[in-house]
């Protein structure tokens, strides 16, 4: 029998989930129950989560201790997993997860920019005729912090067409980028590669009139803007000019990280090579006391702008 209050040998936690990503272990093996044991449950991960909507629980049982059965995948029920399996051979568990014997599968991250633009975002997976779709979901802390990412899970056996195409589309489904996106898969199964990583293919939109306004899903009196900091805090406000004003609340004598920055549609960029785009904007210092401070484009008190194409081109330049 179970002790601590567990009806399972093997217990999927509610704290081995981030923004609703299980990350625990993937595999088990050479394990022995008793006779009337329930050997795995993952109830507690998928229904009472503190961090998010679970989503995409696989446990792979490589020896067959666990399923009695034989090798292959615990899964939850999850269309975004089971639209790209033949679920016939599945068998639906008392542990809120389906048995699929002799399934290879392996999980990915898909990391997309955590922007408050991009709330309702939806990932798009296509293997040929099968497709799924995965939502962007809420983001476990502040989503204007630019050292974080949102995370879009997948777990996928090896592509029946060879290719998976993974693209986005906004909240109104039309096709769209979340600022970038890049994926990384977990370690390989025991039961093989499952999916490789030269078998995905991130597939941007083609340029549209979306890439007329690079700041589209701005909403500055609604609060929303792509802006993003790191540990200094952002504030929306309105100057004279009835202008809107982008702000760190903090400021660096008090030890702030006082930068703001932002990712634009790389899609666009891509999709239109010779374009010309013109970036132009204010930025302005003030003291302690709100006053305006004059910058000479030289001294360290002078505002620093960076400007980055990953893995292309960067500059970076000071500003009277």
């Amino acid at each position: 029998g179970c002790t601590g209050g567990k009806n399972a040998a093997v217990w999927v936690e509610n704290d081995q989930v981030r923004n609703g990503v299980f990350d625990g272990s993937h595999t088990v093996a050479g394990n022995t129950f008793g006779a009337n044991d329930t050997t795995l449950s993952a109830c507690l991960s998928i229904n009472s989560s503190r961090d998010n909507t679970v989503r995409y629980v696989a446990v792979e049982d490589v020896d067959g201790s666990v399923s009695r059965v034989g090798p292959g995948f615990y899964v939850q029920n999850e269309p975004a997993i089971t639209n790209f399996l033949d679920t016939s051979a599945c068998t639906a568990e008392e542990n809120c997860l389906l048995f699929c014997p002799n399934m290879c599968l392996r999980l990915g991250i898909v990391s997309v920019s955590q922007a408050l633009t991009t709330r309702g975002f939806t990932m798009h997976i296509a293997d040929g005729a099968r497709s799924a779709t995965v939502g962007r979901g809420s983001v476990w802390f502040d989503e204007k912090q630019n050292h974080l990412s949102a995370q879009v899970p997948f777990v996928l056996p090896a592509p029946a067409s060879g290719t998976y195409e993974i693209s986005f589309t906004d909240p109104e489904g039309k096709a769209a980028w979340p600022g970038y996106a890049k994926f990384n898969l977990e370690r390989a199964p025991a039961c093989g590669a499952g999916v490789e990583a030269s078998q995905i293919q991130l597939v941007m939109p083609e340029p549209d009139e979306r890439c007329e306004d690079l700041f589209l899903y701005d909403e500055y009196e609604a609060n929303i803007h792509g802006w993003q900091n790191f540990f200094a805090g952002i504030g929306v406000s309105q100057d004279e000019t009835q202008s809107y004003v982008i702000s760190t609340l903090r400021r660096k004598n008090d030890r702030g990280h006082v930068n703001l920055s932002r990712s634009l549609d790389a899609s666009c960029f891509k999709g239109l090579p010779g374009r010309k785009y013109t970036l132009f904007g204010k930025i302005r210092i003030t003291d302690a006391d709100g006053n305006y401070v004059a910058t000479d484009g030289n001294s360290d008190l002078s505002p620093k702008v960076s400007f980055n194409l990953e893995g292309v081109w960067s500059r970076n330049w000071r500003i009277a």
